[in-house]
């Protein structure tokens, strides 16, 4: 990772690796990811039974974890068909920032941090981004303006497109700010449906 990067729980990222070996590998499950938080202390499992993907190299798509440390690591750990174990440890430490009980979105924020950090004073641009972000029973706060759909940016998960896909989270509530003096509207642009809900949530949408 380079150095210094923070990343936020309740998104992805991409773990690459380069893994080669004289003996050779099994045909298969000979990769481990693993991540620290306290600087290499103790270590919990984020994936087994990976392989490489292409040739000597492979990626994993992470679901980052809700925890909040600046000392994280990622091990990335391979065992050849002798039996022997090898690993790379990310070249730096790097930053998880934890899930957060009140999300702030506007059309003119952005979800890219540290622009955007879901605080009311750098709101995220997205609802998407702030269903990623916000805690279960936590609340989203939309700020005056209009949410569009920007180019190929729209959800589809095979039952046709959509601009959210609503997380497997209970109780969260979606609301336009109590001190907006304009009003908070989402123009799916054609699209026919603004949210799939996938799971059997409780949620609550009020003002929009």
């Amino acid at each position: 990772s380079a150095a210094g990067i923070t990343i936020e729980a309740g998104v992805t990222y991409e773990i690459s690796w380069f893994a080669t070996d004289e003996a050779g590998f099994a045909a298969s499950d000979y990769l481990t990811i693993y991540l620290s938080t306290d600087e290499g202390v103790s270590w919990t499992t984020v994936e087994a039974n990976l392989e490489n993907s292409t040739g000597n190299s492979g990626s994993y798509t992470w679901a980052i974890p809700d925890v909040n440390s600046s000392e994280c690591y990622i091990s990335v750990e391979a065992v050849n068909v002798r039996g022997l174990f090898g690993n790379d440890i990310s070249d730096n430490v790097f930053r998880i920032i934890g899930l957060m009980p009140v999300v702030y979105v506007s059309p003119s924020g952005s979800d890219q941090y540290p622009d955007g950090d879901g605080s009311y004073d750098k709101p995220y641009k997205t609802i998407q981004k702030g269903l990623y972000r916000v805690v279960s029973g936590g609340e989203i706060i939309a700020l005056p303006g209009t949410f569009t759909l920007e180019a190929s940016e729209y959800a589809d998960i095979g039952t046709g497109p959509s601009m959210v896909i609503w997380p497997n989270k209970q109780d969260i509530t979606l609301k336009i700010s109590p001190a907006a003096t304009e009003p908070v509207t989402i123009d799916a642009q054609g699209l026919g449906r603004i949210f799939i809900i996938q799971y059997p949530v409780n949620i609550t949408i009020e003002g929009i």
